[in-house]
């Protein structure tokens, strides 16, 4: 019998390598059937590069206002033109290396799942991206008048948190979550 499985580990290796290339494929033609298109963005003073949808703009002040009302606002929001899916940036003024992201991991996992006990949760996480760890936590959560799909993403910047959080309405969402992907899978900080 472990023969059996050892061999079964072998075939699903080869397995993988050959479908790798389908996945990759795949991905390319949800985003090409979905019509987003991304392009290569340089924001937060030079900081970080990441690719994100060509036709998102700075949210305006207004609906950044309405939408992130709290104190701890982001520092830059960008946005489709009538804000159901956004993508939002903030340095925050918390110490971080590379060395801490796991611990920011289950920090941030902790007061997710006590900020909203209900969510339904989609993965989370810590990958090397573009050489830096990089943790993520995605969910579901409740709003006022419908429910939000949030990916939120970390690293460290400068010596200090940077965090990023993909969100949409969750019936955008399976249109949007491969889109999400991407656009964290090829963040870069400069």
């Amino acid at each position: 019998m472990g023969s059996y499985a050892g061999e079964m580990g072998v075939l699903n290796k080869k397995n993988l390598k050959m479908k790798l290339p389908f996945c990759f494929a795949a991905i390319f033609l949800i985003l090409s059937l979905s019509g987003i298109e991304l392009e290569k963005r340089i924001l937060l003073d030079n900081k970080i590069e990441i690719l994100l949808p060509k036709d998102f703009n700075v949210m305006p002040e207004e609906m950044r206002k309405l939408k992130y009302p709290s104190t701890n606002a982001p520092k830059l929001v960008l946005s489709d033109e009538n804000g159901t899916v956004n993508i939002a940036f903030s340095i925050t003024n918390s110490k971080a290396n590379q060395e801490v992201i796991t611990a920011y991991l289950e920090v941030l996992d902790k007061t997710m799942s006590s900020a909203h006990p209900d969510a339904e949760w989609k993965g989370k996480g810590i990958e090397v991206i573009n050489g830096k760890k990089v943790g993520y936590l995605k969910l579901n959560t409740k709003a006022i008048d419908q429910p939000i799909y949030n990916y939120l993403f970390f690293t460290d910047l400068d010596g200090k948190l940077l965090i990023g959080t993909f969100n949409c309405i969750t019936k955008l969402a399976a249109e949007w979550m491969p889109v999400a992907d991407e656009i964290v899978k090829s963040l870069k900080v400069l």
